[in-house]
């Protein structure tokens, strides 16, 4: 059930990364492919900080909604640290932000702007 919420939320997300890095190769041209790389790289994980809180959102409050008890495995899967990927640097503290947010403003916070969103991200502890 994830998974597709997930793709729908990188594709909508996905939008506003895209525009964001756009206006930063624009207002600050990199000096070579590995500054593009390092660029692209560190909007992905953001994004995918955000995508993790939202989906976690989802997931907690359908299975609220609807009485549903997930099983122990996958609940235990949804609070584990992230993985060791490195793409997956910042889910918990988006986890954490879109928590304290609340999903709609968690998701209208980054589509308007990405980079308040990660300054909001990184004043969140390290856990």
């Amino acid at each position: 059930m994830a998974v597709p919420v997930e793709e729908t939320l990188h594709f909508c997300m996905g939008m506003a990364t895209d525009r964001q890095i756009s206006a930063a190769l624009r207002s600050n041209p990199p000096r070579g492919l590995a500054a593009v790389r390092k660029l692209a790289e560190e909007w992905m994980a953001v994004e995918e900080s955000i995508v993790g809180g939202l989906v976690m959102r989802v997931l907690a409050d359908f299975s609220a909604r609807h009485r549903l008890h997930l099983p122990q495995s996958v609940a235990d899967q949804m609070n584990s640290p992230a993985p060791s990927i490195h793409q997956y640097r910042y889910r918990d503290r988006g986890i954490r932000l879109v928590k304290k947010l609340g999903f709609r403003e968690a998701a209208a916070m980054y589509m308007d702007n990405p980079s308040n969103f990660k300054d909001a991200l990184f004043r969140q502890p390290k856990v």
